[in-house]
């Protein structure tokens, strides 16, 4: 009796990323798959943060910066909640 969401977060899309994209779309793919077949809402945030919001990392070692393909600015999380906001409203949250 409880309501799931199940989302693809976001993914940097202004470089090539770590993933295999053929991998990367499968999971995609079986992620929305299992969310429907299982009774959950699926929302796909995949392109929805842009280059300039994604996060850098600094290399402990090195000392050099290199683009994070997990972590986005303020302005990145901003994005990403006015959305999942809109979605849970629309879905009655």
């Amino acid at each position: 009796g409880i309501d799931v969401i199940v989302y693809l977060p976001p993914y940097r899309q202004d470089i090539d990323g770590p993933y295999v994209a053929a991998d990367y779309a499968r999971f995609q793919s079986d992620l929305q798959r299992l969310a429907t077949e299982n009774g959950a809402q699926y929302a796909d945030y995949d392109g929805l943060v842009d280059g300039p919001q994604w996060a850098t990392v600094t290399d402990d070692i090195f000392g050099f910066q290199e683009p994070d393909f997990m972590h986005f600015t303020a302005a990145g999380h901003k994005e990403l909640a006015a959305a999942l906001d809109r979605d849970l409203r629309q879905a009655g949250y």
